[in-house]
């Protein structure tokens, strides 16, 4: 089951917004599948190390090696999904997860 992360600019271990939220491989496809998203390897990736942000600006999934894998997320790693927003993320996994 991968975990969505929102990540604030800045180097690792320090971007970390609070708990990661687990995901079925499903949701993952139904709220990122159109999106842009890009393999980023095996190890928490940063964003503009040099200039921290105070607020989530971006959307990670991470994939244990243990968990699959699917046609979105087809490795172990972690994946950035590049034209999200955090706020606008977790809308849109409200709104897949409120459906009947």
């Amino acid at each position: 089951m991968p975990t969505l992360w929102f990540l604030k600019d800045g180097r690792t271990p320090y971007t970390e917004c609070g708990p990661g939220s687990p995901l079925s491989f499903a949701e993952a496809a139904v709220v990122f599948g159109s999106d842009d998203i890009r393999a980023m390897g095996p190890q928490p990736p940063s964003f503009n190390p040099d200039e921290t942000s105070e607020a989530p600006r971006n959307v990670v999934l991470q994939v244990d090696p243990d968990e699959g894998s699917s046609v979105l997320l087809p490795e172990a790693g972690f994946y950035w999904v590049v034209s999200a927003d955090p706020d606008a993320a977790a809308a849109r996994l409200s709104k897949e997860r409120a459906k009947p």
